[in-house]
Parts: C-alpha cells; sequence; structure tokens
C-alpha cells in the first residue's frame, strides 16, 4: 500500500510538469498497474458489491496502520479513480463476452497494460487490443494521440449517472439491462474497426 501511494503521487507530478527520467516513470507505472490489478481481482471475484464499502474498508486498514489523515486522503482520490477505472474495465469485458460475433476477450497481464492495453478481443478473424476508458472524451483523446497499429481506446459504454452501476452510481458490477445495451455499441465498434484492419492488412 505505502509504496501505491508514493508512486501514484509521483505520476501525478510528472503530469503537473515535474521533471523524470523515462526508468523511474516505468518503474512507477509497475508499481501502479500492479495495484490495479489487484483491485481488478477483488471486484471480479465479487469480494464486495459496493465503490464505498471497499474504500471504507481500505481506509480502515490504514487507520489501524498508522497513515496520516493527509496520506488517508490521498489514498481516497486515488481509490476513487482506480476503482471506476477497474470497474468500467470489468463491465466492458462482461459485455463485450456477450457481443454476437465476438470469439474471445482476454483480460490482459501487466506488460499489456503498461503498454495501454487492457482487453485483448478477438473478432472476426482480427485480434484488437482495446484500451477501455470510462468516457467518451477520454476515449476520443487517447485516440487522437500516438498509439500503435492494432491497439484502440474505446469507450466503455457505462455511465453511471444514467444508473448503469446502481441508482447511486456505487455498485462494482453493471446492470444487466446496462450490458444488453452496451453489446449493441460494441457490435458495431468492432465493425469499424475490424474494417480498419482488414485495410491496414491489405495494403501490407
Amino acid at each position: 500500500m505505502p509504496y501505491w501511494i508514493c508512486a501514484e503521487e509521483k505520476l501525478e507530478s510528472y503530469r503537473n510538469g515535474v521533471f523524470y527520467e523515462r526508468n523511474n516513470k516505468i518503474r512507477e507505472k509497475e508499481t501502479v498497474v500492479a495495484f490495479n490489478k489487484v483491485v481488478r481481482d477483488i471486484i471480479s471475484e465479487g469480494q464486495y458489491t459496493r465503490k464505498s464499502e471497499l474504500i471504507s474498508d481500505i481506509q480502515g486498514a490504514m487507520d489501524y496502520l498508522g497513515y496520516g489523515d493527509e496520506e488517508i486522503e490521498n489514498a481516497y482520490k486515488f481509490l476513487t479513480h482506480v476503482i471506476n477505472g477497474m470497474r468500467h474495465e470489468i463491465a466492458a469485458e462482461i459485455a463485450l463476452k456477450k457481443t454476437k460475433g465476438v470469439r474471445a476477450v482476454h483480460a490482459t497481464g501487466i506488460d499489456y497494460d503498461l503498454a495501454g492495453i487492457d482487453l485483448i478481443v478477438e473478432y472476426k478473424g482480427n485480434i484488437i487490443g482495446l484500451d477501455i476508458k470510462s468516457t467518451p472524451d477520454s476515449a476520443r483523446n487517447a485516440n487522437n494521440s500516438d498509439r500503435d497499429e492494432g491497439y484502440h481506446a474505446s469507450w466503455s459504454g457505462f455511465d453511471h449517472r444514467r444508473g448503469d452501476f446502481g441508482l447511486y452510481g456505487d455498485n462494482l458490477m453493471p446492470s444487466d439491462n446496462a450490458v444488453k445495451r452496451v453489446c449493441s455499441l460494441y457490435k458495431e465498434e468492432l465493425e469499424g474497426i475490424s474494417r480498419k484492419e482488414d485495410s491496414r492488412h491489405k495494403k501490407k
């Protein structure tokens, strides 16, 4: 836990313009990604059903271990972001597995995650790496940046404001109705990506 908090704080400082060496940034990202994977496993295994409960227990553990108020407050800020990202990633995986034409969906390990790939999808003969984002804007911005061929940023399709994660947006898993709605969105998006991939391969 202390290493994760320190790594998050350093990465935030880098984003705010503090000078960093590339190897240091990679090391901090490795620490953060490893912690994120632990959070993802906790959610996937159903150990908690609500975001508030998970955050409360982690804060309680930090208080018991003697962390100060400022450290606990910083952890809350980072945890809220991490848990939201992981639940969108899990929700996307659930929906993709139910999308017609999808042969398989694989959650990635740390190495792929460091490269910005959360899920690998097999669709109509194409292997598609998806970087799952919690909002359309963040997906659009990521796709407008430099990305390797075959990798795509994608909005999860879920929105807590419309009740996809429960009435108060506190559920860790999406509702069945939300999953059904998002499947049609993924079908359309995967078709578009597949056409681009097929065109790219033909040019080689």
